[in-house]
């Protein structure tokens, strides 16, 4: 693993001040003085920007924030199921706020990548951040060939309800063999377009490093995925 140089160190100091801006829009200084054990009239400095926490510092309240699954806690507050089964992921993960709660996290998790894959539109905002954070590519997949370019590797799989075949498209050379990838999903229900990634990334020679999902509906998908299950994590569950 390389050294962390003086712009790794800011690049965490900064990201520590934008989680707990984000992480005030949906909680209030009490609620954070009580769940990551600083003053809320500290934190409040942080937040003003009057101070900036140190790197250890920094760090530290960068793991405190996920220790304390304060992510899940705002998407919690956040996301809502209607009757149809159907969850508001796309305002959600619209909201700048809530992109650089959940894009900061990459920069102190311990999993190695050098390219992000977004599963789904609505993961986009999301995994550009990421990407650009990281310093990593960002590779996008589509439904249908885009124009100005020749050439794609695809994958198809079929969906049950409605019965219909579904085509996925990455550009080739997008991933290339040794690649790292980290797979960014809004929501996962079945598991199907999941495992038709999965399908695709390897066999273009890409190992899967992580899958971080947003939020999950049911069950259905579990078993669909067991063989990567150890890769996954889910922040919110339906």
């Amino acid at each position: 693993m390389r050294a962390v140089t003086r712009l790794d160190k800011l690049r965490v100091q900064v990201a520590a001040v934008e989680q707990l801006r984000a992480l005030k829009k949906f909680t209030k200084y009490r609620e954070l003085e009580q769940l990551l054990g600083l003053p809320a009239s500290l934190l409040a400095k942080y937040v003003k920007g009057s101070i900036v926490p140190s790197y250890e510092r920094a760090l530290s309240l960068m793991r405190a924030i996920a220790d304390e699954s304060l992510e899940r806690r705002v998407l919690e507050r956040v996301l809502v199921r209607d009757r149809h089964g159907f969850i508001n992921i796309r305002e959600a993960l619209s909201d700048p706020a809530i992109v650089r709660l959940l894009a900061y996290r990459f920069l102190i998790e311990d999993v190695e990548f050098n390219k992000v894959l977004s599963a789904d539109v609505d993961s986009m905002p999301l995994s550009s951040m990421v990407a650009d954070l990281t310093n990593t590519t960002l590779v996008v997949v589509s439904k249908a060939k885009g124009v100005g370019l020749e050439r794609y590797v695809e994958e198809t799989y079929y969906i049950e309800s409605p019965p219909f075949m579904m085509t996925l498209y990455v550009p080739e050379g997008a991933i290339e063999k040794g690649d790292r990838v980290l797979v960014i999903c809004s929501v996962l229900r079945t598991g199907r377009t999941l495992e038709a990634l999965i399908r695709l990334i390897r066999k273009l020679g890409g190992t899967i490093s992580k899958i971080f999902v947003v939020a999950s509906i049911g069950e259905e998908w579990v078993d669909r995925l067991s063989g990567v299950r150890d890769k996954i994590t889910v922040l919110v569950r339906f």
